[in-house]
């Protein structure tokens, strides 16, 4: 399954620049918390605990 985890890794790489450039470049809060559900960095029982939902 490599390609799975090229995606996963491509997925986080998005992550990170809307962490880091996300408000500059106006994309929404919520798009950085999505990718990290997706790639299972985060779950979502654990983003409801955070406030982060």
């Amino acid at each position: 399954m490599p390609d799975v985890e090229l995606i996963k890794g491509f997925l986080l790489a998005v992550r990170d620049c809307c962490l880091a450039k996300g408000k500059e470049a106006g994309v929404p809060d919520f798009v950085a918390d999505e990718l990290a559900l997706k790639t299972g960095l985060t779950t979502p029982a654990l983003a409801v605990l955070i406030g982060n939902s």
